[in-house]
């Protein structure tokens, strides 16, 4: 499969080519997203039910079930990134114009994954 190496750059401007193993970069994002989590409910668990910190202030911000904590806010951004990106795959598929099924697909996947 031979790739298109694209428009050649203007005169006297640099070109910079990023290598990325897409499965390492899976590997890394998902450890470093579930490390997060956990370290959230080890976090929750130490200072509010074991009681490490009396500050009110620290134990409301590390409280997973509270809105205003710092988990909340992890996982709505951990969401909107994940709808971005199910949003770039479905134009990105649009725009290289495969087979209808797959842009439906991704479509569909999108718009059930609201809820």
């Amino acid at each position: 499969m031979a790739e298109n190496p694209g428009p050649a750059p203007a005169a006297g401007a640099r070109q910079t080519l990023i290598d990325v193993d897409p499965q390492r970069l899976l590997i890394w994002v998902v450890a470093t997203c579930v490390g997060l989590e956990v370290a959230f409910v080890l976090l929750d668990y130490h200072v509010n039910y074991g009681r490490l910190v009396d500050i009110g202030a620290i134990r409301r911000f590390s409280n997973i079930a509270r809105e205003d904590g710092v988990a909340s806010w992890f996982g709505t951004a951990q969401t909107m990134c994940v709808a971005l990106t199910a949003w770039a795959i479905y134009v990105v598929v649009g725009a290289q114009q495969l087979q209808q099924w797959r842009r439906v697909g991704w479509l569909c996947w999108r718009s059930g994954s609201r809820t």
